[in-house]
């Protein structure tokens, strides 16, 4: 009988350390599959925001030619929510696009743009944009305007969702998950496919787009658009587009 019972009280044992570790596997293994699915979903949908924002300042003309401007045409906005929560008009802090060009670097969770589809002088304007809130991306549907710096607070946004709401792997991080936009300081032009940069040809505005997409807690401190007081760093996807339509 006593042999029994050890024998019942080592299996017991072996049996909880070999739940204990199945379920630490298995933690670890949708850890990284959300972290996986949500690097994929991230590279996507840099991809579609990239091709998006190609539209500002696409048409709009004045009477001698091409009139499209930073400010104007194309905005950057800091802290961008929606009034109601879930969609509608826009909150947030304008940015200036012009101060990247004087040193400052100018960032913010959301940018909106204007464009004239038929390119005709006295063709119907259109805004859309894109914007970061809550660890989701969101297209903000075109919509009529005469302009994205009077349009972005006061258009009734309709949006499409790009990447669904993200969390961080470390349910600690101090670090938000969610897309930057920014334009650096002192390289707000550009030219595209960079053929013309240092050739004193620079043609358009450099819009930077980041996604931060997951931390790793043993990784060096962030830096930049991230939390000074973090301990991770986030995984991010970079891009930077060339918005030749904009006049800087």
């Amino acid at each position: 009988m006593l042999s029994l019972l050890v024998g019942l009280l080592l299996g017991s044992m072996a049996v909880a350390a070999s739940v204990t570790l199945y379920r630490v596997s298995l933690r670890q293994s949708v850890d990284a599959r959300t972290t996986t699915q949500q690097d994929v979903e991230s590279a996507l949908a840099m991809q579609a925001v990239a091709g998006l924002v190609m539209q500002a300042g696409f048409g709009i003309r004045g009477a001698s030619g091409p009139s499209a401007l930073v400010d104007n045409d194309i905005v950057l906005l800091q802290d961008a929510q929606f009034r109601d929560g879930v969609g509608g008009p826009l909150q947030a802090t304008l940015q200036s696009l012009l101060m990247g060009a004087s040193g400052t670097e100018v960032v913010g969770n959301a940018v909106v743009w204007s464009w004239n589809p038929s390119a005709q002088p006295m063709g119907d304007v259109w805004c859309a944009g894109v914007v970061s809130v809550g660890g989701a991306l969101l297209h903000l549907l075109p919509a009529r305007c005469d302009n994205a710096a009077t349009g972005w607070g006061s258009i009734d946004w309709q949006t499409r969702t790009l990447s669904a709401p993200r969390t961080s792997a470390n349910a600690s991080s101090a670090i938000a998950i969610g897309t930057v936009f920014s334009v650096g300081p002192n390289a707000q032009r550009c030219a595209p496919f960079s053929t013309q940069i240092g050739r004193g040809n620079a043609t358009g505005v450099a819009l930077r787009l980041a996604d931060f997409t997951s931390t790793a807690s043993t990784a060096p401190a962030a830096t930049g658009s991230a939390p000074a007081a973090a301990t991770e760093r986030a995984r991010s996807f970079t891009a930077q587009v060339c918005l030749t339509n904009i006049a800087s």
